[in-house]
């Protein structure tokens, strides 16, 4: 429940989304990738000492409503925190926040690049 608060309360910080609490909720509003890319280009330009690979990438969220675009939302998202310094063993699946299978692994992910925020110097 802490860490749901805590992933809550760092979106509606860096993008102003009001996420509902509840992992059902949270599936439902970020399936669609937007808002993870949102949250990744936010961290990208926040931060002074981004890492090189993860400042060249090109980061707007696909908006077509076809699955697989949705799907390759998450999947910028997780190379974006994979480039940023997140271990690969830290992060979620595609599948984890598109079909609800793992939203514990999706918190514990998005804390993980929170983690590496602080240690690059994140102004946010």
């Amino acid at each position: 429940a802490e860490t749901e608060r805590e992933v809550i309360g760092w979106f509606k910080a860096l993008i102003g989304l009001e996420l509902k609490p509840g992992m059902r909720e949270m599936e439902k509003q970020l399936r669609n990738g937007q808002d993870l890319v949102r949250l990744a280009k936010a961290v990208q330009v926040g931060t002074a000492n981004c890492p090189p690979k993860a400042k060249k990438m090109s980061l707007k969220p696909n908006t077509m409503s076809a699955p697989f675009k949705q799907m390759e939302n998450i999947t910028v998202f997780l190379n974006f925190c994979e480039n940023y310094g997140v271990p690969k063993t830290g992060l979620f699946q595609t599948v984890d926040i598109y079909e609800g299978r793992n939203m514990a692994q999706f918190l514990s992910g998005i804390c993980m690049l929170g983690t590496e925020c602080q240690r690059h110097g994140f102004n946010g």
